[in-house]
């Protein structure tokens, strides 16, 4: 699979879920967490996707954290 068609699951994979795990896309497209990495890092570069810890969101969604107050 070339990075282009990853690159377009990735989206199509964060666009229904909201947030997707580095897991999932590496069993999903049977490729190394190095080559999702590279990919992630592209399409964040792009504006199109938000690395998050071990996985990856939708620009638009707001991950909260809980509040220690």
């Amino acid at each position: 699979m070339i990075p282009v068609e990853r690159r377009q699951i990735i989206l199509e994979m964060v666009a229904e879920k909201g947030i997707v795990s580095i897991a999932e896309l590496t069993d999903r497209m049977n490729v190394s967490h190095m080559t999702i990495r590279r990919d992630l890092q592209k399409l964040e570069q792009q504006g199109a996707v938000v690395l998050v810890s071990g996985g990856v969101q939708s620009p638009g969604r707001v991950a909260h954290e809980p509040s220690h107050q």
